[in-house]
């Protein structure tokens, strides 16, 4: 889970570091990331809340790639992703029917990734997924229950099916999430849990032949901030359990975290946030 970022945003720039803790204090001791793949980085908004630009650095700050994003009436029109572009078809009332894709280097020979289809209550159906030379990879279905919302989605392969069922609660709140596959079975399930209609738990399980192997129990403050994940292994032994107190600015987002796992191994991440 991401928490939302509040307030007019216009830039939030990222900094990981290794830390040291007293039993009091967490001091800083040099830069690092609490995982290989996060790094440092600025993402920048424009006034409507739209994110379009997020920029990542190394350790010494220098530069590694960014990503851009470009919006037309609250419609993203394109992404820069990596080595490719993304471009997007709408129809009349503003649903998306298209994404296209083309090396950044040849935008101009554009192909289609994805196509889009909805019923007559404007809900997306089918979503069909070709690779560079147009050929068909997937195929998605999207079903709803009485209360319009999404029940189950199906995953057609050329070499097999995957579904994925959503269960809700009379308040019509996420209850569970359970991913199959349909020759091996129950694959994954997440269960979340609620307190005045806020997310506070969120308990995911990786499942071989109908027995739990991993899991993760997240719990969120009261602004969707993770506080707690306990990580679990086969033999029920906890992996890693991390525990993360955040000091927040005026507008309740988060500019300083510190991140303890299994009280040996702690990092602080720090934001600087500038408004419009």
């Amino acid at each position: 889970m991401t928490a939302p970022i509040f307030g007019k945003v216009k830039f939030i720039f990222e900094e990981s570091f290794e830390a040291d803790f007293d039993g009091v204090t967490y001091s800083k001791i040099g830069k690092n990331r609490q995982v290989s793949w996060m790094n440092d980085n600025k993402m920048e908004f424009d006034k409507r809340g739209h994110l379009i630009k997020r920029t990542f650095y190394d350790d010494a700050r220098n530069y590694i790639h960014s990503e851009e994003f470009v919006f037309s009436d609250s419609l993203l029109q394109s992404k820069s992703h990596l080595s490719f572009i993304f471009s997007y078809l709408y129809d009349s009332t503003g649903k998306i029917v298209a994404e296209l894709v083309a090396p950044n280097s040849d935008s101009l020979a554009m192909k289609l990734k994805h196509r889009f289809a909805y019923n007559e209550k404007n809900q997306l159906t089918e979503v069909w997924e070709f690779d560079f030379n147009g050929g068909h990879v997937s195929h998605q279905i999207n079903e709803y229950n009485t209360q319009g919302f999404l029940s189950k989605e199906t995953f057609e392969y050329q070499d097999g099916k995957e579904y994925i069922q959503y269960r809700y609660d009379t308040l019509n709140q996420l209850l569970k999430k359970e991913w199959y596959d349909a020759q091996v079975g129950l694959m994954e399930r997440t269960s979340y849990a609620y307190l005045n209609g806020k997310l506070v738990s969120e308990f995911w399980e990786g499942i071989n032949k109908n027995k739990v192997e991993t899991s993760t129990k997240s719990e969120f403050d009261e602004y969707g901030n993770a506080i707690s994940v306990l990580d679990v292994n086969s033999k029920r032994q906890i992996h890693d359990h991390e525990v993360n107190t955040y000091v927040f600015d005026s507008d309740h987002n988060w500019i300083r975290k510190t991140t303890s796992i299994n009280n040996s191994r702690f990092y602080i991440v720090e934001r600087r946030i500038a408004y419009y």
